[in-house]
């Protein structure tokens, strides 16, 4: 897509996995016939600038290319985490805020999953679903929390949250501890392409002192939780 000629990260995303370069032009096709193509690219006070730093199409990109940059460094201490997709997909959603003169981002996170949900089948991986759906609760939730979520069916949650048949809904495939080490992953990933802002300061630090270390403790994975703090949620 021409639009896209200066985020490398995305246009690589959607080179590489057929339901992203899908969904995601869609997105940037309401995006430019609602007019609001330029908005989305340069106007950061039209992304809720107390917690983002850049407008939505640059977040999105920082986003992409922290995830390839975070799946190169975890596969080199071993255990390889890769979120790419779901950095792409998880802000598709906020087209239906971004195009009214009032911008409510509320229920945001849902709408991305069901604009996935809706428009590819190959998009209905269960396990990238939940974590588009519950990425934003994940700073406000506390560890145990977040830990039950990767224990529960996880094809039954995706159906009660989008509101869908389970039958529907594809089963998970995934190990519940590496669908846990993901789900930070994304927090991580998040933090990048939200940037530096007042509100993010406390934000990441707690993010790394209460929820990403003691999780990645308690799965023994302490490297990929000082990958995570170092190199994505506190670096600037």
């Amino acid at each position: 897509m021409d639009e896209l000629q200066g985020f490398p990260y995305l246009m690589r995303a959607m080179a590489q996995w057929p339901h992203v370069a899908k969904v995601f032009a869609l997105f940037v096709k309401k995006l430019i016939d609602a007019n609001v193509w330029d908005r989305a690219c340069n106007d950061v006070s039209a992304h809720k600038p107390e917690y983002h730093q850049r407008a939505l199409i640059p977040s999105i990109e920082f986003g992409v290319e922290a995830a390839y940059r975070l799946l190169e460094r975890s596969t080199a201490i071993g255990y390889p985490i890769d979120v790419v997709a779901v950095l792409a997909l998880c802000d598709v959603g906020k087209d239906r805020a971004f195009c009214r003169r009032r911008r409510n981002y509320h229920r945001s996170e849902i709408y991305s999953a069901q604009e996935v949900f809706s428009w590819v089948d190959i998009g209905r991986n269960t396990d990238d679903l939940l974590l588009i759906i519950l990425h934003k609760l994940g700073y406000q939730a506390g560890m145990e929390t977040i830990r039950d979520w990767s224990t529960k069916n996880r094809q039954v949650e995706v159906g009660r949250l989008l509101g869908v048949k389970r039958k529907k809904v594809r089963a998970s495939t995934e190990p519940d501890e590496h669908w846990l080490m993901r789900f930070l992953a994304v927090l991580s990933c998040r933090c990048v392409s939200r940037g530096w802002t007042e509100a993010q300061e406390s934000q990441r630090a707690d993010l790394a002192r209460n929820i990403v270390m003691p999780i990645c403790r308690a799965c023994n994975q302490e490297e990929l939780g000082q990958l995570l703090c170092e190199e994505f949620i506190l670096a600037r």
